[in-house]
């Protein structure tokens, strides 16, 4: 199997694709699955190359081939303008929150939100001066009512992980966005396979990788789509709070073709 050029990959048909990503013959020495690479620190050429960091990797938290292969195989699945790995699904939900949200803001959570998600709304958030109101999940466009002046995001999540109401999405978002207000989103219930959240229009979505990829198994990362161009500042705050998966269950990046074939 050769390596595909951006063109030849993007000529695929979409099963195809979803077989293909993440999977590269000449980094993997022929193997099917990426091998697991473990490391922190990269050595360089000589030190002019130290300098300029000129190398494919600078340190083992900040990627390798391996977290490589899961964020581009993700990132086929979604559609996005990138994949961030995280190393918790609680983390992946919280990491939007952390990047966006400030002292003064207002945020709308739905009520049916994954409950350590709603631990974390609850007992963080106002200790850092963001206001949380929750929304009866069936709201729709009525959400237009609850916004304030400092509203800064709407989090959704459809189905629900308590109860498990579908939420009207483009109605919120069409409230939000005649707003400029963000909307994030939970899509772990229903993943990529039904519902791809880039078509979505949501500025960010969450995805708890073990409940997506492995129904059985709990994986310790989770993949988090950025949908718009602000891929930049949740990249610095995944680092700063060294929000980053290891290598070993990343590896597990073959099993999210399951779910989508």
């Amino acid at each position: 199997m050769k390596k595909l050029t951006k063109p030849e990959f993007a000529r695929l048909r979409e099963k195809t694709r979803l077989a293909l990503a993440g999977r590269d013959p000449t980094d993997s020495y022929g193997f099917v699955n990426p091998p697991i690479v473990r490391g922190s620190t990269v050595v360089y050429p000589s030190t002019e190359d130290f300098l300029v960091r000129k190398a494919r990797y600078s340190y083992g938290t900040a990627g390798s081939p391996t977290i490589d292969a899961l964020l581009a195989a993700a990132d086929t699945m979604e559609g996005g303008a990138g994949v961030l790995a995280c190393s918790s699904g609680l983390l992946a939900c919280t990491l939007p929150t952390l990047a966006f949200l400030r002292a003064g803001d207002h945020f709308l959570v739905t009520d049916s939100v994954y409950h350590p998600m709603r631990n974390f709304c609850d007992r963080m958030l106002p200790r850092y001066g963001v206001e949380v109101t929750y929304y009866d999940p069936l709201i729709g466009a009525g959400i237009a009512e609850l916004f304030k002046p400092n509203t800064r995001a709407v989090w959704t999540e459809s189905p629900g992980s308590q109860t498990l109401e579908v939420q009207d999405i483009p109605a919120i978002v069409a409230a939000a966005h005649a707003r400029e207000i963000m909307v994030m989103m939970d899509n772990t219930w229903a993943g990529s396979a039904l519902v791809v959240a880039v078509s979505t229009s949501v500025s960010f979505a969450s995805s708890r990788a073990g409940l997506m990829l492995r129904m059985m198994s709990s994986l310790p990362f989770m993949v988090s789509p950025v949908t718009t161009g602000r891929s930049l500042t949740a990249r610095m705050v995944r680092l700063t709070v060294a929000a980053v998966s290891k290598p070993s269950p990343a590896a597990i990046c073959a099993g999210v073709r399951s779910p989508t074939q």
